[in-house]
């Protein structure tokens, strides 16, 4: 507060005020005070992400929401993944770090010689390991998706996930899961606050309505 600053249209001033922005800002425009917004269409919050692997005890610990939701606003109108955020019922939203995570990640063995380190990039590596699980016959989907951190402090940092829409159906497996449902192909779409599971049949209908409204009925891709 006080930096003397100069506008676009060269207007000169002292600064009065840091103004709060909201999680649904551009991860570059965050100030340290931001707003979290309550979960809506196009923004949906986790606390933690949870690698696909085993524990100790052989308990299947899937990421498998944390995909689901980014099929889910691909198929949508796109949107944003924020890990690292408490969600529960009738409680103020709370930021709960990604600390937890970073300990867990760097004792995966990721069938390599060196560990997942217990940082951002370590936690970074393993989100884009396990696109290639999930969406392991859609390669492209990575790209569809923009991995940031926000904050310093394991304890109060966040990871955003910008999943941007798909101009193609993006369809989820997972091959190592436990419940036969889930093996796949699996058809996600964001509905409201909530990530749908969808029929195939339900699924056809629904993309060829979406993506009709897209384009327009006369201008469809060719296959």
């Amino acid at each position: 507060e006080g930096i003397v600053v100069k506008l676009k249209n060269n207007h000169k001033g002292n600064i009065k005020k840091i103004i709060k922005t909201t999680i649904e800002h551009k991860t570059e425009s965050l100030t340290e005070e931001f707003v979290l917004l309550p979960e809506s269409f196009n923004l949906e919050y986790k606390r933690n992400f949870k690698p696909l692997t085993y524990d100790g005890d052989k308990t299947w610990i899937p990421s498998f929401t944390v995909y689901k939701t980014i099929a889910g606003f691909a198929n949508a109108e796109g949107g944003k993944l924020v890990i690292g955020v408490e969600d529960e019922k009738n409680k103020p939203l709370k930021i709960t770090g990604l600390e937890h995570d970073f300990e867990y990640i760097s004792k995966i063995k990721p069938g390599k010689i060196e560990l997942y380190s217990k940082d951002q990039d370590g936690m970074e590596l393993r989100l884009v390991h396990e696109f290639e699980h999930y969406f392991l016959k859609q390669p492209l989907v990575r790209n569809l998706v923009k991995i940031k951190f926000f904050g310093t402090d394991p304890k109060k940092m966040i990871c955003i996930l910008d999943v941007k829409r798909s101009y193609e159906a993006v369809i989820m497996y997972d091959s190592k899961a436990i419940i036969a449902a889930k093996k796949g192909p699996n058809f996600f779409v964001r509905v409201n606050n909530q990530t749908i599971p969808y029929a195939p049949s339900d699924f056809i209908r629904y993309w060829v309505q979406h993506i009709t409204q897209l384009y327009g009925r006369d201008q469809l891709p060719v296959p």
